[in-house]
């Protein structure tokens, strides 16, 4: 399907940024369906125009003048089952088709150890059930975005995890994969393991190779995978089940101040002398109610003791001295006193 992206439609927040997110489809104003995103993130040189003009610069010669905003439309491709979304996989040409913003963050990438093309020259990639789908688009994806770098690589392989040879998804693109660098996809239907140890022509050394998993949520197949790296001594792992922490972002439109005319106020760092006092505030305030709650605890105990003498003095019994009052060894207020 054919989707807005241009920087000046669709805020950053809410677009499609990294390998690993969800587009967020509602078909004919149904339900919301999220669906892997097979496609790369968008390049952002498609998105130079758009850029420029929020800015707000001008070109020579150029007047300001009110313009309409620039779309941008890319292709996106998601990947959809009959039983998950029958809406969207049976979707036709006079269907309207709504995109939210896209969600979750994607994959680590850029905090995983794995962005260094030299300290891990080989890759190995396991792929089951959905993770094809963010496969295809992190093999894809363009060098503007977060990606492997698969042309600086020495090693890439792919074992794809599927029931049956029916079930191959993308299977028609394996070639264009391979041709984008040292990349080589192997399909198995029955284990990871069986896998990686049928592939007689990978050589690899531990310390130098990374293994990302990408098995769309499925806890077993994760499990299985990190099995095969545990026996390989593969310990530099990125699976789809972490993803990256979210983007703080400052403003949606950094010039909304020259927009609406209204002053934005700047940020000012505090003095040494004013983070100082505000310490000293908050270390008096602690102390005060910590005195507070010793002198309340004081009080609930001379109480405390105060009932009990006017108990005492009352039976005229005591311990059995006679006297009406307990002996000191064996009163309440004593033994309490000691402990």
């Amino acid at each position: 399907m054919s989707v807005e992206v241009s920087r000046e439609r669709i805020p950053l927040a809410a677009a499609y940024k990294a390998a690993g997110q969800r587009a967020v489809l509602r078909i004919n104003n149904g339900v919301e369906r999220q669906c892997p995103a097979a496609t790369p993130p968008f390049p952002e040189e498609i998105n130079n125009e758009p850029l420029f003009k929020v800015r707000g610069d001008l070109f020579a010669q150029e007047i300001k003048a009110v313009r309409e905003p620039i779309s941008v439309k890319a292709e996106l491709t998601v990947l959809v089952t009959r039983k998950e979304a029958p809406e969207v996989w049976a979707l036709g040409p006079d269907d309207v088709v709504e995109v939210g913003p896209f969600a979750g963050t994607g994959l680590d990438l850029r905090g995983s150890p794995l962005m260094a093309i030299y300290a891990c020259p080989t890759v190995v990639i396991f792929v089951e059930g959905r993770g094809i789908a963010t496969c295809r688009a992190l093999l894809e994806s363009s060098a503007d975005v977060a990606n492997l770098n698969l042309r600086f690589r020495r090693d890439v392989r792919v074992y794809y995890k599927v029931p049956n040879s029916a079930s191959v998804a993308f299977k028609e693109e394996f070639e264009a994969w391979e041709a984008l660098g040292p990349v080589r996809v192997f399909t198995t239907s029955s284990s990871f393991q069986d896998a990686f140890d049928d592939d007689d022509t990978l050589t690899y050394d531990p310390e130098t190779t990374g293994a990302i998993i990408l098995v769309g949520g499925d806890a077993e197949a994760e499990k299985e995978a990190r099995e095969v790296c545990k026996d390989g001594d593969i310990s530099r792992i990125l699976a789809d089940s972490v993803e990256q922490p979210p983007v703080v972002h400052l403003a949606p439109n950094p010039f909304e101040h020259l927009l609406t005319g209204k002053p934005r106020k700047p940020m000012r760092r505090k003095s040494r002398e004013q983070r100082e006092a505000e310490a000293a505030a908050v270390a008096a305030d602690a102390a005060a109610a910590a005195q507070q709650e010793a002198q309340a605890a004081a009080a609930a105990a001379q109480g405390s003791d105060d009932d009990e003498e006017e108990h005492v003095n009352g039976n005229g019994n005591g311990n059995g001295n006679g006297n009406g009052h307990y002996s000191p060894a064996k009163s309440p207020s004593a033994a309490a006193a000691k402990r």
